[in-house]
């Protein structure tokens, strides 16, 4: 099962922004300048520069070959599954992006499950009064029926970690895991950073606990040989180092959350005497210290503790 699919698969995205654009639809990529590709922030406001922030998956400006090219940005957007009723958001996307930038936009929105398979032109009708008054053209590309094999064949890096979005040929999903990560181990020229960065997109996707790792690190090791020992020692402390960060990032939550329902408890005992059970199951409840903070901040104004919600 995907897990914040935001946010690993747009850091990864953003890196390889070109692949996408290769993978998607090479005729497209053949006509922009790879060089001119610059990202550009993703944040849009709705009714103005003090309207409503809204944040986008991916903006890139860039250029086209031509003799006198023009410049565009490309936005994308990655959804987790396909729904019929999201293209007014990607129009209302579009339309703020190129009002921001003053430039033309082109939208590709990528579809992780469902939706049509490969490469579609969409689009998007606003009416008005019974008349067509705006229409919106983008494309849509689906990766869950796609054969994963023809992906893994392919040169961009990028297209071996969305191969394990895909469906395989023998139905065999473990095999899947097994060629993705393969082809990310014995492929030339990558960074440790991004070998890695791919890796956690497959593992990611394809629900790999602690043994694919052990898999990926044997597998770089057949393949490069000293160098590929060395990119799983590189692998391994990556993997450290993550699982330290969000050990120690849960640890120091936790931690401030019994702190601060310590206080709330003491804070109420003052004030409402003896607490029945039902208050400490409430506030035991409450998995948020910013949450338990703000409640601490009531108990000196309240008047009873079903004013707080705690009755």
């Amino acid at each position: 099962m995907v897990q914040g699919h935001d946010s690993r698969w747009k850091e990864l995205i953003h890196e390889l922004a070109f692949d996408l654009v290769k993978v998607v639809e090479a005729e497209l990529a053949a006509r922009l300048d790879e060089a001119s590709l610059e990202a550009r922030p993703t944040e849009v406001f709705a009714g103005g520069p003090r309207g409503r922030a809204l944040r986008v998956d991916l903006a890139v400006s860039g250029r086209g070959r031509e003799e006198k090219p023009e410049t565009l940005l490309l936005h994308v957007e990655i959804e987790l599954r396909y729904r019929s009723d999201q293209q007014s958001r990607f129009f209302l996307y579009n339309r703020l992006l190129a009002q921001r930038d003053d430039l033309p936009v082109l939208t590709i929105v990528l579809y992780l499950r469902g939706g049509p398979p490969g490469l579609r032109r969409a689009a998007y009708v606003e009416r008005a009064l019974g008349e067509e008054v705006c229409l919106f053209q983008y494309r849509s590309f689906g990766l869950s029926r796609l054969p994963a094999e023809d992906y893994l064949a392919r040169p961009e890096p990028l297209a071996w970690a969305l191969a394990a979005l895909m469906r395989p040929r023998s139905g065999d999903r473990n095999a899947l895991r097994r060629a993705c990560l393969a082809r990310i181990a014995a492929a030339p020229g990558l960074s440790d950073k991004r070998r890695f960065r791919l890796f956690e997109c497959v593992a990611n996707y394809l629900e790999l606990d602690g043994r694919a790792a052990e898999e990926f690190e044997a597998l770089l090791s057949a393949e490069a040989g000293e160098e590929g020992e060395r990119m799983a020692r590189t692998l391994r402390q990556a993997l450290l180092e993550e699982g330290m960060q969000e050990g120690i990032g849960k640890g120091l939550e936790e931690g401030m959350q019994k702190g601060m329902r310590e206080v709330v408890l003491r804070q109420l005992t003052l004030r409402f005497g003896t607490l029945p059970p039902t208050v400490r199951a409430r506030l035991e409840a409450i998995q948020s210290s910013e949450a338990l903070a703000r409640l601490a901040e009531r108990v000196l104004q309240a008047r009873s503790l079903a004013e707080l919600g705690l009755a």
